[in-house]
């Protein structure tokens, strides 16, 4: 039986192909084709992220704004101007700390969910797909489907409470409830998300190991913790990426539920550039923003993967 390579390789051409010079030619023709297949979708993704990124930071190099109509070299300056603005540092700061709340609550939350739908049971299917509707809206609708259930009158957030015997409370007014309230609702939408990958993880695990553990008598919580988690240390660390980097740049919650206040209670760092650049038409700080930004995330992002997938040397 032929041994099987780990590699692809092209088969070898006929001898009558390779006769002469213009059949070795038309060989390496036939090797090389798979750049006409490759190269133009490569041109195409350069150009949408080479092109603005080349854009952003030339705008990001000038003193501009829309609002007077000035426009002038600037150099490091609009850059300096967005660093040592307190309202981008502590915008900062605050998307940081939300961001890792949120994905540390959606991530328990979810692995919760999906120790109960990696069970079978009469139509778990039909639960699981209901269960990621909240994935398929987009950011608007749930913004708004959340402002509605907010509402102090007639929001159903409150008649719950009020259920309770609690006062009804201005979600979206207070600067100390606005950023749990829209925390709350990005938990909702995306613990699905971390909920159904957890399960596919679980469902992967190696049936015969769980059954080892269990003649040995280890109990739910020690079988979870000690074989089942590190077993699944791979799909928890891609959720954990995927999930900070979209919580980290969150900007449509925050434009259709607050507005960034009130009193920038909720202003985001996702938000600041747009801030900025539509209200206070700075387009150059702006611009200076979302470039820091994008180099931060990208910065944060490689820092993740080098700590979550690192390999494990042997002593």
């Amino acid at each position: 039986m032929p041994a099987i390579s780990d590699r692809a390789t092209l088969p070898e051409a006929p001898a009558a192909v390779l006769s002469g010079p213009a059949g070795v030619r038309r060989f390496v023709r036939l090797r090389n084709a798979w750049q006409l297949y490759v190269l133009p979708p490569l041109i195409l993704i350069a150009l949408i992220a080479v092109v603005p990124t080349v854009q952003l930071l030339i705008n990001s190099l000038y003193r501009w704004s829309l609002l007077s109509g000035m426009k002038r070299f600037d150099g490091l300056g609009q850059y300096v101007s967005v660093l040592t603005d307190t309202l981008f540092t502590g915008s900062l700061i605050r998307t940081l700390v939300y961001t890792l709340v949120v994905v540390a609550i959606e991530m328990v939350l979810g692995l919760a969910v999906a120790l109960l739908f990696a069970r079978e049971f009469p139509g778990i299917r039909l639960i699981r797909t209901l269960y990621l509707t909240p994935i398929l809206m987009v950011p608007i609708m749930v913004g708004l489907l959340w402002s509605l259930m907010y509402q102090p009158s007639i929001g159903i957030v409150n008649y719950v409470l009020g259920l309770f015997g609690i006062e009804p409370l201005n979600w979206l007014a207070s600067s100390s409830l606005a950023l749990p309230a829209v925390a709350i609702a990005e938990i909702w939408q995306w613990t699905p998300f971390a909920a159904m990958v957890f399960v596919a993880g679980l469902q992967g695990l190696p049936a015969n190991v769980i059954a080892a553990a269990r003649l040995d008598g280890a109990g739910r919580l020690y079988r979870l913790l000690t074989i089942e988690l590190p077993m699944m240390r791979n799909v928890v660390a891609i959720v954990f990426l995927l999930r900070f980097i979209d919580v980290f740049k969150t900007f449509g919650l925050i434009y259709v539920m607050t507005r960034g206040g009130p009193g920038r209670s909720t202003m985001m760092a996702g938000f600041y550039p747009w801030e900025v650049g539509f209200s206070q038409l700075l387009m150059g700080k702006a611009s200076a923003a979302a470039f820091i930004l994008m180099n931060l995330i990208s910065l944060l992002t490689l820092l993740l993967l080098r700590f979550l997938f690192k390999e494990r040397r042997l002593p």
